[in-house]
C-alpha cells in the first residue's frame, strides 16, 4: 500500500509553543512569531507499512532542500561543467553558455554588495568587473559565435537545422502578419479622421449661437 504526498500531509500536524497560550490577536502586544515548531506524524502512518521516525526523516531532507535553495547561498553556478555540449547542435550550444554565464552573472552582485573593495591577487579583478566581462561575453562573443552559425550554417544535424529555421522563420512571418494588422488599422483610424472634429474636440469654446 503506497503513501502518496495527499495522505503523507494528513498524517503530519504542526505546533508550536504558543498554541497552549491564549493570545488576543487584536492585541498587538500579543502578536507574536514563534522560533520553535513541533512536528509531529501520526502513529496511522504505520498501515501503509512505513515508520513515523522514516517519514519525519524524509521530511526533514526535503525542507533542508527547499531552505538551502531559496534561502542559503547556492554556490552551484561556480561547479560549471562543459560534458553536455559533446554533440550538442551549434545554436544551443550558444543558448546553453549565455544560460551558465547569465547564473554567474546573477551570482557576482550578493558578493559585490558583501566586499565590494575585494580584488584578486594576480589579476586584480573585482566582482565588478568581473560582472562586466561577463555581460560582455553574453552581448558580443556570444552573439558573433550565433552570427557566425547562422551565417555558415553549421549544424551536427542537417534535418534538424532545417526544422529549426523552418519554425524561427514560422515564428517571424507570424509576428510579421500581426505587425502589419495593427499598421492596418492604425491607416484605416486615420483614413477615417475629419479635421472639422478638432475645433469641438480640441478647443474649449463657448458656442454663443
Amino acid at each position: 500500500m503506497k503513501l502518496n504526498a495527499g495522505q503523507s500531509s494528513e498524517l503530519l500536524t504542526i505546533s508550536t509553543p504558543l498554541d497552549s497560550e491564549k493570545l488576543d490577536v487584536s492585541k498587538e502586544s500579543d502578536l507574536k512569531i514563534s522560533t520553535k515548531y513541533w512536528i509531529h506524524c501520526s502513529e496511522r502512518v504505520s498501515l501503509y507499512h512505513t515508520d513515523p521516525k522514516t517519514v519525519l526523516n524524509l521530511l526533514v531532507d526535503v525542507y533542508r532542500e527547499y531552505f538551502t535553495h531559496n534561502y542559503a547561498e547556492n554556490d552551484s553556478v561556480l561547479d560549471l561543467s562543459f560534458e553536455s555540449l559533446e554533440g550538442m547542435e551549434y545554436l544551443d550550444v550558444k543558448d546553453y553558455l549565455e544560460l551558465q554565464a547569465a547564473k554567474l552573472k546573477d551570482y557576482l552582485p550578493g558578493n559585490s554588495n558583501e566586499s565590494n573593495s575585494y580584488r584578486a591577487e594576480e589579476s586584480e579583478k573585482t566582482f565588478s568587473s568581473l560582472y562586466e566581462k561577463l555581460q560582455n561575453y553574453i552581448d558580443v562573443e556570444l552573439e558573433r559565435y550565433g552570427a557566425f552559425v547562422l551565417e555558415n550554417g553549421l549544424s551536427a544535424n542537417k534535418d534538424t537545422y532545417q526544422s529549426r529555421m523552418q519554425y524561427t522563420n514560422h515564428i517571424l512571418e507570424t509576428s510579421r502578419k500581426k505587425d502589419m494588422a495593427a499598421h492596418d488599422v492604425r491607416i484605416e483610424a486615420i483614413d477615417n479622421y475629419n479635421a472639422f472634429m478638432t475645433r469641438f474636440v480640441l478647443i474649449p469654446t463657448y458656442d454663443e449661437n
